[in-house]
């Protein structure tokens, strides 16, 4: 689904997360920025993966991650939604089955591969 460039937004998120569990649809989302609120918010509404653009250096993929998993691995909160259905180890499973994805869209992310 897109929302970087695109009009999904939180309102209408958790209605198409649900019908792509109900067509047995994995549902990623491409967000609109490398912000914490708006990864954690994303998989609070159902979301199973994320896009992120414009991620330009390790700093910023770390903070990825920091938003998008449970500890120990990162700083995402708990929210009781329906996504916490039941699973016995539901912060393992998440941090497991939870796709995040960064795209190198600038010249300066390409620059700083190795960093």
């Amino acid at each position: 689904m897109e929302g970087e460039h695109g009009g999904v937004d939180y309102a209408d998120l958790g209605n198409l997360t649900r019908a792509c569990d109900l067509w047995g649809m994995t549902s990623v989302v491409r967000v609109m920025n490398n912000d914490y609120a708006t990864i954690y918010r994303t998989l609070d509404r159902g979301a199973q993966g994320i896009v992120v653009p414009h991620v330009n250096t390790r700093a910023e993929a770390e903070a990825v991650v920091a938003a998008g998993k449970f500890a120990p691995v990162g700083k995402r909160g708990m929210f009781t939604s329906r996504q916490g259905f039941g699973v016995g180890d539901y912060f393992k499973t998440a941090n497991d089955q939870n796709l995040l994805i960064v795209l190198i869209e600038d010249i300066a992310a390409v620059r700083n591969l190795d960093a």
